[in-house]
């Protein structure tokens, strides 16, 4: 894929190693291939959820079964954040040994959408463990 052109940079070639992949929600590719090619600048746009629900149309496409828009919404916002703690802080303690010149634009992609998004994923968060 190619990683957009911003205001201080041009179109770069962003590779994805497949060989990183986890046994996870279906979501959690997509967050993970959004915060690697997606700038920080895109992000408060709202760009992340238009593909969030492109790939659950798609999903539902090629899996026969359908998703309900705002769970699946929800589940992607769980996997931004459960990407932060358990890949993004791994990337972090590496970048200290081996210098990763593309770790300041993934974690600023990241951090940009789980700054925009926290107080509707706690809320609905919160509301979840409070209806049990």
């Amino acid at each position: 894929a190619l990683r957009r052109p911003t205001a201080t940079s041009a179109a770069c070639l962003c590779a994805y190693d497949w060989e990183l992949a986890t046994v996870h929600v279906p979501q959690r590719d997509v967050v993970e291939f959004l915060a690697f090619v997606l700038p920080r600048e895109e992000v408060s746009t709202g760009l992340q959820e238009s593909f969030h629900d492109y790939y659950r149309t798609r999903l539902e496409h090629h899996a026969g079964c359908t998703f309900e828009p705002t769970a699946f919404e929800l589940v992607a916002r769980c996997a931004a954040a459960d990407l932060a703690v358990t890949r993004l802080q791994l990337y972090a303690m590496m970048h200290s040994f081996k210098e990763f010149n593309w770790l300041d634009g993934v974690l600023n992609s990241s951090f940009a959408y789980l700054s925009r998004v926290k107080d509707s994923l706690l809320h609905s968060l919160t509301s979840a463990r409070g209806s049990k």
